[in-house]
């Protein structure tokens, strides 16, 4: 998992190109009625995955008794509770961004004057409002230059909203490009 992160990290740092400073930003602990509603979106998901095993499981004996080849198994489906702060993975994704940043630094022609931060899952709050947050700090600097040039990488919905109220000339928010598909009706 680690090393397709940092593929994904270098074809990022490729396509942009910074020039002065990399700011990481884990997700922290949530404020409380966020972690209501994580919490509740977490057992409904688990839930359902569990219901979907189960059903498989008893269409694969239903296929064996009556003699019919029944389909593979499917692999494990990545679980989204390591994400969350305070997990081992975390911890290790924070010590890879670490030595990530200060292996680059020192291999990168191209990275060697890049100032880099983390802010890791120790420090509460959504990662992109962190990111939001330290960009307002640095307009309220002196000699900050209003021409910098910004990029905020993320998939949350609410990027796009929260970078538009920075009123920043030049702010891009870059997200995967998503494939939206038209359901097959009959």
């Amino acid at each position: 998992m680690l090393r397709r992160i940092e593929a994904h990290l270098d074809r990022l740092m490729e396509l942009m190109r910074p020039t002065a400073f990399v700011y990481f930003a884990l997700d922290g602990v949530a404020p409380r009625a966020k972690m209501n509603q994580q919490r509740t979106r977490r057992y409904v998901a688990a839930q359902e995955r569990a219901e979907a095993a189960a059903a498989e499981d008893a269409l694969r004996d239903e296929l064996a008794a009556t003699g019919q080849p029944a389909p593979e198994k499917k692999a494990a489906k990545w679980d989204h509770n390591v994400i969350t702060p305070g997990t081992e993975f975390m911890r290790k994704l924070a010590d890879f961004l670490r030595a990530y940043c200060a292996r680059r630094a020192r291999s990168h022609p191209r990275w060697k004057h890049i100032s880099f931060l983390l802010s890791d899952a120790t420090v509460p709050g959504e990662g992109e409002h962190k990111i939001i947050s330290y960009v307002r700090a640095l307009r309220q600097q002196e000699g900050y230059d209003p021409a910098t040039q910004h990029c905020i990488v993320g998939e949350d919905a609410d990027l796009i909203m929260l970078s538009l109220a920075l009123h920043e000339e030049n702010f891009l928010v870059l997200r995967k490009r998503m494939k939206w598909e038209a359901p097959e009706c009959d």
